[in-house]
């Protein structure tokens, strides 16, 4: 009898000695993990905070900023105080361009017509012309797309504009901003996927899912109808 005691005290001292190094072990994750996770959700805080305070909402698949005006080849407008205009592509557009991997801008000093060619974007062996929104002459380019194109995915309103123009005119002023520009995105959104189902064959959505194809799984026709399409180049 005294044998099988002493065996039954030697094994729940292993035991507990088992379970105390999971305690530590689990504690000691905990110490690393916790800080982590702060930092993570303050990080994506602050994100949130900081597009809640310059006009960024979600608006169905897509990003929407208020303030700006859009044009049909889904570039963005938004006048400066030094009467200039930054000019950007908005959230559909970057989705249409998955995996960019360099952006070609014109040279300051150029003068363009809207509808006129702003810049061609190299992406999965293809590319797409980006066109002016606006009449005027560049004044500026963004360097920063230049050596990161990422940009344009991580910040398309923000860190991803593309020129800023001396504009001619305010014609810009005519295109859709405000909820007028917000209902327009929308609209766009979803005749996108109809496009992409209907026109071209290409599933876009499933059970819900926001699926865009990949430009290397489109045809060079369907690649160059949908581009014309939502880029008006």
């Amino acid at each position: 009898m005294e044998p099988l005691i002493t065996f039954a005290q030697t094994a729940a001292i292993v035991v507990a000695g088992i379970a105390l190094r999971f305690l530590v072990a689990v504690a000691g994750f905990a110490l690393i993990l916790v800080p982590i996770v702060l930092v993570v959700a303050a990080i994506v805080g602050v994100g949130r905070v900081r597009d809640y305070a310059t006009g960024i909402a979600r608006l169905g698949n897509l990003f929407w900023r208020d303030g700006l005006f859009y044009a049909p080849g889904h570039t963005w407008v938004r006048p400066e105080a030094s009467g200039t205009v930054r000019v950007g592509l908005d959230d559909l557009a970057q989705r249409l361009l998955p995996g960019v991997h360099a952006v070609r801008l014109v040279e300051p000093g150029t003068d363009l017509r809207a509808g006129d060619v702003l810049a061609e974007v190299q992406v999965n062996g293809r590319s797409a012309r980006i066109t002016a929104p606006v009449d005027g002459r560049v004044v500026a380019i963004n360097r920063g797309v230049d050596r990161d194109p990422t940009v344009l995915h991580h910040d398309p309103y923000r860190r991803g504009w593309l020129a800023k123009f001396a504009p001619q005119n305010d014609d810009y002023r005519k295109l859709p901003t405000g909820e007028a520009s917000r209902q327009w995105l929308w609209n766009e959104d979803t005749r996108l996927i109809q496009y992409l189902e209907q026109e071209l064959g290409v599933a876009a959505a499933d059970g819900g899912e926001y699926i865009l194809p990949a430009p290397a799984l489109l045809s060079d026709e369907q690649w160059t109808a949908v581009t014309k399409e939502f880029f008006k180049a």
